[in-house]
């Protein structure tokens, strides 16, 4: 619910134009009255990305309001907005998986591999 909140655009801050902002995870306290909520702030550097999460932050009761009156529940929690850096850090292993290094490692174990298995097979058949 709280992602579709922020897909339709009806919080708006000029700091929140023209960026993509999901929500990825939320965690709950215990008692519920707290919810940290995990975004990934897409298309924008870092600065424009501590901006947009300062504007969440500063917009979260307006949000927090929205939600009290759509959900069925006695406290609606106090949100609070943190970055989830697990998107970027999973883009950069993507990166370095991708990079021109780890291609010519790969292809170098690839071919000793096949080095092996073809020595493997010659001795073998020369038993």
């Amino acid at each position: 619910m709280l992602a579709e909140e922020l897909a339709r655009g009806d919080v708006h801050h000029d700091d929140l134009k023209n960026c993509l902002v999901t929500v990825t995870e939320v965690r709950s306290s215990p008692d519920l009255r707290h919810a940290t909520v995990f975004t990934g702030i897409f298309g924008a550097s870092e600065h424009k990305m501590r901006l947009v999460l300062n504007a969440l932050n500063e917009l979260a009761p307006q949000i927090q309001g929205t939600l009290g009156r759509k959900l069925a529940i006695k406290f609606t929690p106090r949100l609070h907005f943190k970055l989830d850096e697990s998107l970027e850090e999973a883009d950069h292993i993507n990166r370095l998986l991708h990079s021109d290094k780890v291609k010519r490692d790969l292809e170098r174990e690839k071919k000793d591999a096949a080095d092996k298995e073809a020595m493997e097979a010659k001795m073998t058949g020369e038993s």
